[in-house]
């Protein structure tokens, strides 16, 4: 790929197509980025295994490219589930293919086709009120959430696994903000409220606040 127009050097699988466009430094090596890329691939692939086949039902949805035509037929998806149940025996699974509105302002209902869901969705974030442009992959997720809606979801998790999770994203929740406790992350939330407070004011008034920054933490990131 061209790291000019990336972060990452860019690959391409030669025999799927699949391309790689943000796990490689760039500049690296392709020899010595791979190992860890593999692993980190590996390991989602092994944990999405492990929840598919811990579920009874299980919704998967798939998004219409936005650069490339690559809606799929009805018969391209039935040959998706037919994998899917072979890959998955006692596990009833389901598809809901999303294709995109050609002019992002139209959409059609929901459709149950023969095995899987169907839906045109207009997606794409569009330009805001004041006319600036979005970037072509700028997603507007509303649309989609509002389809996800007429799905229900359940869990079936131990008590115990839903437990030890909670504790996790607890835990997650409050280093994000680097507090320890509930009453830390409380104290660190309304510190947080305060600043964005304080910074609109400044900004109502006129103050540069990318200023301020520059001068409070030498640079903006």
């Amino acid at each position: 790929g061209n790291p000019n127009k990336f972060d990452h050097d860019s690959y391409r699988n030669m025999k799927t197509g699949y391309r790689f466009s943000h796990d490689f430094d760039i500049g690296k090596p392709f020899e010595e980025s791979f190992p860890a890329v593999r692993e980190k691939y590996l390991r989602r692939i092994a944990r999405f295994y492990e929840r598919v086949r811990a579920s009874r039902r299980v919704l998967l949805v798939w998004l219409e490219n936005y650069m490339t035509d690559d809606r799929p037929t009805d018969e391209d998806v039935r040959a998706s589930l037919g994998a899917l149940a072979a890959k998955f025996p006692g596990v009833s699974v389901e598809l809901l293919v999303v294709d995109r509105a050609p002019d992002d302002s139209t959409s059609g209902s929901l459709e149950r086709r023969d095995g899987h869901w169907r839906a045109t969705c207009p997606y794409r974030r569009m330009a805001t009120e004041k006319g600036e442009d979005v970037r072509p992959w700028d997603v507007d997720t509303h649309p989609i959430m509002a389809l996800l809606s007429n799905f229900a979801a359940a869990d079936y998790r131990s008590a115990a696994d839903r437990r030890a999770h909670s504790v996790d994203d607890r835990r997650r929740k409050y280093a994000a903000l680097g507090a320890r406790s509930a009453l830390g992350y409380a104290v660190a939330k309304l510190q947080v409220k305060l600043c964005k407070l304080m910074l609109n004011r400044l900004r109502r008034r006129g103050a540069d606040v990318r200023r301020i920054f520059e001068v409070q933490f030498g640079g903006w990131r």
